[in-house]
């Protein structure tokens, strides 16, 4: 069975990274007569603060402009407080690899053995610009950025993160842009956030009880997303309950991140079956866990050889020097 034989999608928030759009606020005041009530808590604007804040997709991949009025502040200032370092820690080298900068034009990346700074505004060789200086510094025992004969391979120790906190990131935003029909599927999944966000007694049995594991698209060759994308599909037969009924999909650069949302008839301790969603014939697809700390992230680049003019020569020349003189 194919991922489209199973699932339709019902919503897509596309050119998520794009500043020139009017910001969007997602609500359920026609659903709650008028009434704003957190999705998370379940309080209503008598009993807490509600602004205009809350991005429904986190600032962190790029979200410029979907944000949710049913996310109080208190859960809001939660959520960056428990979730968004452990998240922004795993996102990081993917969001390198991608060229997906967040929130600022720059980002900067340092380990012992070397450093990496990325900014939008400083292009390589070309005028183009999409283009997009990488600075690699290392020191001489460093392993950042090994040679091959047709490119280059890239291995970045990532900062210590909580996995499930990276899976519950992923969740939060799923709830978020859920249908309001939906929401009733499932409470389970959005009690057992919100107690691992307040109540530090119950949180390793919360982490413990679910199964958090997600699927991670990696796509080769020239294609790639150009913008951020979020997709969030529902299952066409209801009978078929051995799939997760909704299945969210984050989609950046060279990665989609997909994860199933287990509903509140799933949570029986049965394990449920995921087929991935593949964009492009050539993507590879990993199972991630998210009870397991990914300390080390690897990735291989290549490329096609070609003929530079002279201009574009002494540019690379005086590139490579700047470089040399880094590691002395």
């Amino acid at each position: 069975m194919e991922f489209l034989d199973l699932y339709e999608r019902k919503v897509l928030w596309d050119d998520l990274d794009n500043d020139s759009k009017k910001k969007i606020f997602l609500s359920d005041e026609t659903e709650t007569k008028g009434v704003k009530v957190c999705r998370f808590c379940a309080r209503t604007e008598k009993e807490t603060l509600f602004d205009n804040s809350s991005h429904a997709v986190s600032e962190m991949i790029g979200n410029r402009w979907l944000f949710s009025h049913y996310e109080c502040r208190e859960c809001n200032k939660a959520f960056g407080n428990k979730c968004e370092d452990s998240f922004g820690k795993y996102l990081l080298p993917l969001k390198i690899v991608s060229r997906q900068f967040g929130k600022k034009d720059k980002m900067g990346y340092s380990e012992v053995t070397g450093n990496i700074t990325i900014s939008k505004k400083d292009p390589l060789l070309h005028f183009d610009e999409k283009d997009i200086k990488m600075l690699a510094k290392q020191t001489n025992q460093g392993n950042m950025i090994t040679l091959t004969e047709d490119g280059f391979d890239l291995s970045l120790e990532r900062k210590k993160y909580v996995p499930e906190w990276v899976y519950f990131s992923l969740i939060k935003i799923g709830i978020s842009v859920l249908p309001f029909e939906l929401l009733n599927r499932y409470a389970y999944l959005r009690a057992s956030l919100k107690v691992a966000l307040d109540n530090e007694n119950e949180r390793e049995n919360i982490f413990e009880k679910i199964d958090p594991f997600g699927i991670l698209e990696v796509i080769s060759g020239t294609y790639f997303f150009e913008k951020v994308n979020l997709e969030l599909f529902v299952r066409k037969d209801e009978n078929l309950k051995e799939y997760p009924y909704c299945f969210l999909c984050l989609n950046f650069g060279y990665y989609s991140i997909q994860l199933p949302l287990p509903e509140d008839k799933q949570r029986n301790g049965d394990k449920i079956k995921a087929i991935p969603y593949i964009h492009f014939k050539d993507s590879t697809i990993s199972r991630i866990d998210f009870h397991k700390f990914e300390k080390e992230f690897k990735c291989s680049f290549h490329a096609d050889k070609k003929e530079y003019s002279d201009e574009e020569r002494m540019k690379l020349q005086k590139l490579l020097l700047e470089l040399q003189e880094c590691q002395v």
